[in-house]
């Protein structure tokens, strides 16, 4: 099966959850949370950043992919297989290299609290070969996009970045 870009176009999800929750998925990401270092982007390239994979049972799972499972997942016109959940972790000025997720689709959760200014940066980028687009981090918004799309992470300048990622693999 083939798929154009366009069958899955990117979105936003604002206030995805009720404040009470997100404001306990930031804490837990910040505090309650074990990262080990190191994601690779591209087999070359040297790891950034940090990881924690989140499973069925834990807090921030139970919350974000199981809301995305039950209420996003039914509403796509493919079928698919979520592959892998985990929490990106960048210290400030921390900066990340572009990559792919491979052919499927990208969930991303920004955690955070409403303090967020845009002086701070953080913005994911997309790639789109001739053309650049940069997504805010608006903490409480979940964005969905293709994973083939060339994309990185920028750090924030003076607090940490905090994201929450499902892939979801087309069948």
């Amino acid at each position: 099966m083939t798929m154009e870009l366009n069958e899955y176009p990117f979105l936003r999800y604002n206030n995805f959850l009720e404040v009470s929750l997100s404001d306990r998925i930031y804490h837990e990401c910040m505090h309650m949370t074990a990262y080990t270092y190191g994601e690779r982007d591209h087999p070359n390239l040297p790891p950034t950043g940090m990881v924690a994979e989140i499973k069925p049972g834990m807090f921030i799972y139970d919350t974000i992919v199981v809301k995305i499972n039950d209420e996003l997942i039914s509403q796509l016109d493919h079928p698919v297989k979520q592959v892998r959940s985990y929490i990106n972790f960048f210290h400030p000025k921390e900066f990340a290299y572009f990559h792919t997720d491979g052919h499927c689709l990208t969930f991303m959760y920004y955690p955070g609290d409403s303090s967020y200014d845009d002086d701070e940066d953080g913005y994911t980028i997309f790639d789109y070969g001739s053309v650049s687009y940069a997504e805010k981090p608006i903490p409480n918004s979940l964005v969905r996009f293709y994973g083939g799309i060339r994309h990185k992470a920028t750090p924030f300048k003076s607090k940490n970045r905090y994201s929450i990622v499902t892939k979801y693999n087309f069948l």
